[in-house]
């Protein structure tokens, strides 16, 4: 989950410093806007979303359309 453009640069500027080697193919990045989609979507994920607001509430209904809860016992409360 990216908050704002200045957490996402710092989040590729680590990944860049680190000496192990990280995939993130299998791994979606969710984003607020679009100004923080382009500073992430480079760096290979397998997916890049921008929520449809900029705020929590739209960015979790985000998650939720892609990533929706299997079995287990996960249940979503609203």
């Amino acid at each position: 989950l990216f908050f704002s453009p200045r957490s996402a640069r710092s989040f590729v500027r680590i990944l860049k410093l680190s000496s192990s080697t990280i995939n993130l193919q299998k791994v979606c990045a969710f984003c607020l806007s679009t100004a923080i989609a382009d500073e992430v979507e480079h760096i290979g994920w397998s997916r890049v979303v921008v929520s449809t607001h900029p705020n929590l509430t739209s960015l979790i209904e985000s998650i939720l359309t892609l990533a929706p809860f299997r079995g287990g016992g996960h249940h979503v409360q609203k």
